[in-house]
């Protein structure tokens, strides 16, 4: 094992010094390779090589003595000295540039990174400034959901969630949003008109005033955020076996609340104002009136004690609450207005359809009854009041159990008659034409050829010939 060891470093040690001399000898020839040309010559050179033999050392010294080359050694010697000269050219100018280029691509690469480092704080700032805005949005939103809103700005009324309402702002996608048309809503105004938040009606593409509010009254009883925003939440609860049937309870607020209230005040159960807030005396009072008509006592407004509410049948309170007297017609949803009724001696067909077209474009709204907004039953209300036709506001089944002269075939209807369909009603302007506040729709809107409509001829149920 010694020996081995001291072999391999005897022949380390030679290794080194040979290269060592070599080195030495190589730098020497190029100084005076590069000397010889500015006339200086080498005289005399000592070299010494190391030989290593397996038992000794022995060192040769030579010395080479340079006398005036002949003409074959200078040619040799030239050509010599011109490739180092090339070869010390290339390692000066290598030696100058190539620092100079990764220099270049260091302060490049340095400029990338800080380049990237200001664009990451730029990101960084962006999405807290977009957080406070989507804060700033969120609060904004949650203050409008706390407020009453005014019809007459044709803003959408919205109701207080009792709970913390789950943020459903964001759309589905960007394409599907009010105003616009599209496909996916046919199917979320037929989900709408099952549950009983939008009244049936012929279903269309259209994200109308409508369907925005009809959304609005869906989620505040679901208490979700009430933006009338079609967003993944409220939809995901919408067509989910869950979803709850329209009713109007303690703590909503909108048209329908106001609607309900007003109709109390006539029947004399609410002394009240119509304040569009569903408070503990609306809820008495509805309490009240389901006792005394036979209906389950619980002071929710459903489906059968909506209807009931608003039908001829209604029993008024045994006595008075301080309210209005039974003899009110009823007023407008909005501004606590009473409807104008017209000069009776004025009241025909001609004359109602004539008004009825004034009022095409406003917007539709659940529980609406003028003279900005309108639900169907609301606009047939409206209208045959501002003519002087006096009469109280029916719902689209009440109209159907009123005694006026009944018409059961779809094409013996006449000018200024009304159209009861499921759910629905219009007026009648003769040539297969009808005007009606459309949920599908969500305005007053006009309509043709509703005798070849497979949609209306399957849902029509009676005309009442008012005229």
């Amino acid at each position: 094992m010694k020996n081995t060891a001291k072999k391999i470093l005897k022949y380390s040690i030679m290794f080194i010094h040979n290269i060592s001399v070599s080195i030495k000898d190589f730098f020497v020839r190029i100084f005076y390779s590069v000397a010889s040309l500015f006339g200086l010559k080498r005289k005399q050179t000592t070299s010494k090589k190391l030989k290593v033999s397996q038992n000794t050392v022995k060192i040769n010294t030579s010395i080479v003595k340079h006398n005036a080359p002949s003409s074959k050694s200078t040619k040799n010697v030239w050509w010599k000295n011109k490739l180092v000269l090339v070869g010390t050219a290339v390692i000066v100018v290598a030696a100058v540039v190539l620092p100079i280029v990764f220099s270049a691509a260091g302060e490049k690469k340095q400029t990338a990174l800080s380049d990237s480092a200001a664009e990451a704080e730029n990101i960084n700032s962006t999405d807290v400034d977009n957080n406070k805005d989507a804060n700033t949005l969120a609060n904004i939103q949650g203050q409008q959901a706390e407020s009453s809103i005014d019809v007459n700005t044709n803003l959408i009324p919205t109701t207080s969630p009792v709970h913390t309402p789950v943020v459903t702002t964001e759309p589905v996608d960007e394409k599907l949003a009010p105003g616009v048309h599209d496909s996916r809503i046919i199917t979320i105004q037929q989900r709408l008109m099952e549950l009983g938040y939008l009244d049936w009606d012929e279903p269309s593409d259209y994200y109308g005033y409508g369907t925005e509010y009809a959304l609005q009254l869906f989620q505040r009883k679901h208490s979700l955020q009430v933006d009338g925003i079609a967003g993944e939440v409220t939809l995901e609860k919408l067509f989910d076996d869950t979803a709850a049937q329209y009713t109007v309870k303690l703590g909503d607020r909108g048209t329908d609340v106001e609607s309900i209230q007003k109709r109390l005040q006539e029947l004399r159960y609410l002394k009240a104002g119509s304040t569009g807030y569903f408070g503990t005396d609306t809820e008495t009072a509805v309490k009240s009136f389901q006792k005394r008509n036979g209906l389950y006592a619980d002071g929710n407004v459903g489906e059968q004690t909506r209807e009931t509410l608003f039908s001829e049948s209604a029993r008024a309170a045994a006595t008075s609450s301080g309210g209005s007297s039974g003899g009110s017609s009823g007023g407008s949803s909005t501004g606590n207005k009473p409807v104008v009724v017209g000069d009776p001696d004025n009241a025909s067909a001609d004359a109602l359809i004539e008004f009825a077209l004034t009022q095409l474009g406003k917007p539709y709204v659940r529980g609406g009854k003028g003279p900005n907004s309108f639900d169907c039953s609301g606009f047939v209300y409206y209208c045959l009041n501002s003519v002087g036709f006096k009469i109280g506001y029916r719902t689209s089944t009440a109209w159907r159990s009123t005694n006026f002269p009944t018409i059961t075939k779809f094409t013996d209807v006449k000018k200024g008659d009304i159209l009861c369909f499921n759910g629905h009603v219009g007026i009648y302007m003769g040539n297969g034409k009808m005007v009606d506040a459309s949920s599908g729709n969500g305005k007053i809107v006009t309509r043709s050829d509703i005798f070849s409509s497979s949609y209306w001829t399957r849902n029509f149920r009676c005309a009442k010939r008012v005229f």
